[in-house]
């Protein structure tokens, strides 16, 4: 059960008392979220000085927080966690972030297993605290093609076909926006299709790296 959704003055993780001025995590549970060992890296390009950002490791309470996001319809999860991710937004891009987020696309089927979009609500809640907005211009479609016999450029093209700009981009720079960024294949992918569609610098923001 979410206690913290039934008595919000208590902590989400420790369920403590919340002191004045703290919201949402005590300020012991909030000190001893894991930081990643890398929370800023480049992302290779050969015409842009694209951005990974993942300011957590995804371990402990970490790990907590985000299966409570994904698996349980927490949405404190999510506050907690883009709040977390704010203080390095605010300094890699000071009062100019990208104008635009783009949450991580899920299949349909996916969606309506889970009901919600974990990778949505992330973006919807940064984009409260930024001068940005978010929005879902991404469409994933689901694959039945076996990739056992196919070569890794036919792989990629095949990963590169499963999403779709629905929408056109208006911006030049935008985030895609995710809970845990582990091989990378997604975010990479993702660049691929959004670099085709005219965006010219495409950061990834992830809560956690695996």
């Amino acid at each position: 059960m979410n206690i913290g959704a039934l008595l919000p003055d208590l902590c989400e993780l420790c369920e403590l008392q919340l002191q004045p001025g703290q919201t949402l995590l005590c300020g012991h549970c909030q000190a001893a979220l894991p930081p990643a060992v890398q929370q800023l890296a480049p992302l290779a390009s050969a015409d842009a000085e694209d951005l990974l950002l993942t300011p957590l490791a995804y371990a402990d309470s970490v790990r907590f927080l985000i299966g409570a996001l994904k698996f349980h319809h927490n949405r404190r999860a999510a506050r907690i966690l883009a709040r977390t991710m704010l203080p390095l937004v605010r300094t890699a891009y000071g009062d100019a972030p990208p104008p635009l987020l783009l949450p991580v696309p899920m299949s349909w089927r996916a969606r309506v297993r889970r009901g919600y979009n974990q990778a949505e609500w992330l973006a919807h809640e940064l984009a409260r605290e930024l001068p940005a907005r978010s929005r879902t211009r991404l469409l994933r479609k689901r694959h039945g093609v076996s990739q056992r016999s196919k070569t890794r450029a036919e792989r990629l093209a095949l990963r590169q076909s499963s999403f779709v700009v629905r929408a056109a981009i208006p911006v030049t720079h935008v985030a895609i926006v995710d809970d845990v960024y582990t091989t990378g294949a997604t975010v990479r992918t993702l660049r691929a299709v959004l670099r085709r569609a005219g965006v010219a610098r495409i950061d990834a923001w992830c809560v956690a790296r695996a």
